[in-house]
């Protein structure tokens, strides 16, 4: 309504400008010309009557196209724009008005002391109210989350600050109550209005009071089974130990003489409390490093000396299985700041896995030195993974392809590990993998 007003304003102004800009026009013009043509008449000595006939006559003629061109063909090109821009505003409001009505948000107008002067259908709908019963209320009425007293104060500063963006609850005609999301512009014209649209939250809110629940209980479950899972490992460490004293020094044969049978037997039995130590001991690696209990201590470390000490450390094993393992450094040396011990066990745990799912072939350990980081990659061509095992690889406790039967197979919690050292080293590891064509092990430490 200030916008028509204000133009309409601006259109008057106009008008009258024009319009005595013309008259003033006019009349230097017809002076001039009448005295022009009064010069004329008396040279040919006419009769009054004949000399005030031709006067009007000529007065006429000319007067009616400056009055065209000069006052009424502007005039009636201005009232057309004006006539055009109105019908233009006309459908733009009825637009306007249409989108607000059959918008799925609620919406209403509002006055400067919170009475409701225009309302939507969607928030009809949502309150539970009739369009007529909303137009006796005002904001105090619906508002279920403040007191008036607060709303009052919220409302002078949205006029201060001409617009706000908040969450806060309704009160339906039926008692009930809903979240909303709330977005208010305020408009300073004479009459001052609030522009309000409202978004339904309720569901929102009950999902992430759901979600917020669901995640506690995890976080729950998740210190008890660490708890559990640390217990238990540091409960059989003592015994185990003690199995392990006492069967090597029956093997040893200090308790006495010892066959060869005897002998044998006493030794896969030390080899499988050895494994059975080795996973104890993954389990409470793996646990410490995802409770944030074990830190790394960084220092300058020749990162292929490394690797090629790993690497040396498995070649009887590869051998023993006919695999090869290949080695590609781009450099004799690379320097890294780095945990030396974090990293070997990295290394050390993808090489090993490496072997174990390998029955043919080769494995590759690769080092590249880029410009903001170390790359590195462990690849072999064993048994492989599914695109569906791919994501799941760096859980815990996951094998995929396993073979059951004799021989060491391990828990699967090598690469867990490694991906716990490698985050805190601020690097990042993934895997890449095909059935029956091995897999490839990726790496990043950044430098600095």
């Amino acid at each position: 309504m200030a916008i028509k007003n204000n133009q309409a304003s601006i259109d008057k102004q106009k008008v009258v400008k024009l319009f005595f800009i013309s008259l003033i026009a006019v009349f230097v013009v017809e002076t001039l010309v009448m005295l022009a043509f009064h010069a004329f008449l008396e040279s040919l000595h006419l009769p009054p009557l004949t000399e005030g006939f031709l006067d009007s006559f000529v007065l006429s003629l000319f007067l009616f196209p400056v009055f065209y061109f000069l006052f009424f063909r502007p005039l009636s090109l201005e009232v057309d724009k004006r006539a055009c821009a109105e019908r233009t505003q006309q459908i733009q409001e009825r637009e306007y008005a249409t989108m607000i009505q059959t918008s799925m948000d609620g919406f209403f107008i509002s006055d400067t002391q919170g009475r409701i002067l225009d309302v939507n259908d969607s928030y009809c709908r949502l309150i539970g109210s009739s369009r007529e019963e909303l137009l006796a209320m005002s904001i105090f009425d619906v508002e279920a989350a403040e007191k008036p007293q607060e709303t009052a104060a919220h409302m002078k500063k949205i006029c201060a600050a001409g617009s706000g963006r908040f969450e806060t609850r309704h009160r339906c005609k039926n008692g009930t109550i809903v979240d909303i999301e709330v977005s208010v512009n305020y408009r300073k014209d004479p009459q001052e209005r609030f522009f309000v649209f409202l978004r339904d939250i309720t569901e929102r809110k009950r999902n992430e009071e759901y979600l917020m629940l669901a995640n506690k209980e995890l976080v729950k479950l998740d210190r008890l089974k660490t708890d559990f899972v640390t217990t238990i490992s540091h409960e059989l460490r003592t015994p185990m130990g003690v199995m392990r004293e006492g069967v090597s020094q029956v093997a040893e044969g200090m308790h006495g003489v010892v066959n060869a049978e005897q002998k044998r037997y006493l030794g896969k039995s030390l080899q499988h409390i050895d494994r059975l130590t080795k996973i104890v001991n993954s389990i409470l690696e793996l646990s410490a490093l995802e409770a944030g209990k074990i830190g790394i201590k960084k220092e300058a470390v020749d990162i292929v000396a490394i690797a090629k000490e790993m690497i040396g450390i498995f070649k009887a094993p590869a051998q023993n299985k006919g695999l090869e393992i290949r080695s590609n450094f781009e450099k004799e040396k690379i320097e890294l700041h780095a945990d030396r011990e974090k990293i070997a066990q990295v290394l050390l745990n993808l090489i090993d896995n490496g072997i174990k799912f390998t029955e043919k072939g080769c494995l590759e350990v690769k080092i590249a030195d880029t410009s903001d980081a170390i790359e590195f990659v462990v690849s072999d061509t064993g048994v492989g993974m599914s695109d569906e095992d791919i994501p799941k690889a760096m859980d815990g406790f996951q094998q995929f392809q396993r073979v059951y039967g004799p021989g060491e197979k391990g828990v699967g919690a090598g690469l867990a590990i490694a991906r716990e050292i490698i985050r805190l080293h601020g690097g990042r590891i993934w895997v890449e993998s095909e059935p029956g064509k091995g897999t490839r092990v990726n790496f990043s430490l950044p430098k600095g």
